[in-house]
């Protein structure tokens, strides 16, 4: 199973669960445990390969296999299930929220409503070649070559220094052999967001930062077609990891967005 942690809100029955990005961990969410640990009980989890599950198959161990979203989502439901859980609030960072989606898409009782922060929805064609070079580079370019690289693309200014460093530094306890398993998702990820297009009916609030312009582009024309249940916040002088950059403020919308359940 994957590593877990749960801090819990004895005046709560709701529950936050936090699902990280590729080459991230749950440490990512620092500021909003602190936001939101004294009115909702939260679960962190560490993905296959990434953060303290990373431990669970040392360095020169682990099996090369294709990774699927439907894996990934298996993996998060294991623990959730472990726990007793349905119902929950989802909050999800990047590659994080296609996995959300997945669960969202064939596992619906488990999810009560989706913040996806750094939202990917579509590939254009900048996405598309930076997924190909990428592939075609994983055997003969040392990973974290290849995970600086991106990390400084994603978030090229100064303001994204914080989440660059800790993204980063967070790619320091990937393995080469888990690094290629997580290239695999890559390869048919175009012809999957295509299915994840769809109103889920789900509410979903989607929070991207001005500055993503690899991702927010995708997000503004996706709501253009269905907007029902979902609501976008851009986040001024924000770039993709938008819940570090400007924690404050990621956090106060995503409290009102919980807080209007509560309204319910």
């Amino acid at each position: 199973m994957l590593h877990y942690q749960t801090i819990l809100a004895p005046s709560s029955d709701e529950w936050i669960v936090f699902i990280h990005g590729a080459g991230g961990s749950s440490n990512v969410w620092f500021r909003q445990v602190r936001a939101f640990a004294p009115g909702y009980n939260l679960v962190l989890i560490d993905l296959r390969g990434h953060g303290l599950s990373a431990m669970q198959h040392p360095q020169g161990k682990e099996q090369s296999e294709n990774y699927t979203f439907a894996k990934l989502a298996a993996d998060v439901i294991e623990v959730l299930d472990a726990l007793s859980l349905r119902k929950c609030h989802f909050v999800g960072l990047s590659l994080g929220t296609i996995i959300i989606r997945e669960i969202a898409e064939h596992h619906p009782e488990y999810v009560r409503s989706m913040i996806l922060a750094g939202a990917i929805l579509k590939l254009n064609t900048h996405t598309r070649l930076l997924s190909q070079t990428a592939n075609l580079c994983k055997r003969f370019i040392p990973y974290m070559v290849l995970y600086k690289f991106y990390a400084h693309l994603i978030m090229p200014r100064p303001a994204q220094r914080t989440s660059r460093e800790l993204f980063i530094s967070n790619a320091l306890r990937i393995t080469h052999n888990e690094f290629q398993n997580w290239m695999t998702l890559n390869r048919n990820l175009d012809q999957l967001l295509c299915i994840y297009s769809a109103e889920t009916g789900i509410p979903t609030l989607y929070i991207m930062g001005e500055n993503d312009y690899i991702f927010l582009s995708q997000v503004r024309m996706q709501l253009q077609k269905h907007h029902r249940n979902s609501y976008l916040c851009i986040i001024p002088e924000a770039g993709h990891v938008c819940n570090i950059d400007r924690s404050e403020v990621f956090n106060a919308i995503t409290r009102s967005f919980l807080e209007d359940f509560a309204r319910e």
